[in-house]
Parts: C-alpha cells; structure tokens; sequence
C-alpha cells in the first residue's frame, strides 16, 4: 500500500510542478519579449511539425492505445485503482479540450501545452501499469 501512495504522490507531484511551469513560462511571456519570441517560434514551429496530417494521427493513435490499455488495467483489479483512471481521464479531456478551445490556442505555450498533457498522461499510464504488477505480486 505504501508502494502505491508513493508512486501517485510521486507521478501526480511531477504532473503539477510541469504545469507550474508551463504558467510561470506563460507568465514570463507578458513581461521579457526574447521569451515571448523564443515561444512563439517553437509555437509555430511545433505545431506545423507535429499537430499536422500523419503525426497528428499517430497522437490520437497512441491515445487510444494508452486508453485501451489504462480501461483494461483498471478493470482487472476493479475498484482498487478508481483515482488512477479519474486522473487519467481528467488529463486526457483536458488535452482534448485544450487542442479545441480557441483561448488556450492563442498562449505562447500552447504547443508545449500539449506536449506536456500528453507526457502527464504517458506519466500516468506508466504509475498506473508499476501500481498493477505490484498489487498482481501482492
């Protein structure tokens, strides 16, 4: 039991100090220009290289296998692991919402945005697969 309230305070800790920093990163954009510019470019940059056409696919793609693989995990050992999925499924409608919504597009960090909720919900999946083989062993 102790493994497991270690790895969620661990992944979930991880999760915000990222997000801290994706704010802080916005923030600093309203104040230093040569950050503003840096993250625009990447902005740009990012988002023409990997949110078009076949990598995009491959994003949704690996989502759904992530998805299928946390839904499978979580009803082998029933109720055991509720936090783990509502976390996940809370990320990955953030992501969803944060790839539509016209607000978060116009950030600085949107791109990073992205990457960030994205690595949050591999973060999670990965806590998620170690609490199973630990609780299988038990």
């Amino acid at each position: 039991m102790k493994v497991e309230k270690c790895i969620n305070f661990g992944v979930t800790s991880l999760q915000v100090t990222l997000l801290v920093v994706l704010f802080v990163l916005e923030y600093l954009a309203g104040y230093k220009a040569g950050v503003a510019q840096h993250l625009y470019f990447k902005k740009i940059s990012y988002i023409s290289h990997y949110f078009q056409g076949i990598p995009l696919m491959l994003h949704g793609l690996l989502l759904l296998i992530l998805t299928v693989v946390v839904v499978v995990g979580c009803t082998r050992n029933g109720t055991k692991n509720i936090y783990n999925l509502c976390k996940y499924f809370i990320l990955l409608s953030t992501l969803v919402i944060c790839f539509y919504l016209p607000f978060t597009r116009e950030l600085n960090v949107y791109a990073h945005l992205l990457f960030v909720l994205e690595f949050c919900i591999l973060l999670e999946v990965t806590g998620l697969q170690f609490i199973v083989r630990t609780q299988r062993k038990m």
